[in-house]
């Protein structure tokens, strides 16, 4: 029973690793991203309002909300490693505790029925 419980615990480690490290990757994309629409916002502010064309103005609007949706996406990524974190922490516990109730199961086992002192005859 404890190796079971050692394999599932490895087991959900991996995966949870996993889970992890595409978090990690998706979080680095956006960060990318977001620092990209960041330095092309800067270069179109740096021209005046009165001589922007409406394309640039059009751009800088575009630009501004994929940078919005970019922040919310990354604020989504973070709220997911949380919770992902908290499911880790969840599982430790429930693992620490079954492991408990199975040892201490194991410790009181009934002895074995082969002693004739445990043998007991209802008439």
């Amino acid at each position: 029973m404890k190796e079971w419980f050692q394999l599932l615990s490895e087991k959900n480690d991996i995966v949870r690793r996993q889970v992890e490290l595409n978090l990690i990757e998706k979080e680095e994309d956006v960060e990318r991203k977001e620092y990209l629409l960041r330095k092309e916002l800067r270069a179109l502010s740096t021209i005046s309002d009165d001589i922007k064309t409406r394309d640039q103005k059009n751009k800088e609007a575009k630009l501004l909300q994929e940078l919005l949706k970019t922040v919310e996406e990354r604020n989504s990524i973070e709220q997911r490693k949380a919770t992902t974190q908290e499911q880790k922490q969840s599982e430790a516990i429930g693992f620490a505790k079954a492991k408990l109730r199975s040892s201490d199961l194991a410790r009181n086992k009934p002895a074995s029925n082969n002693n004739p002192n445990n043998n007991c005859v209802v008439s």
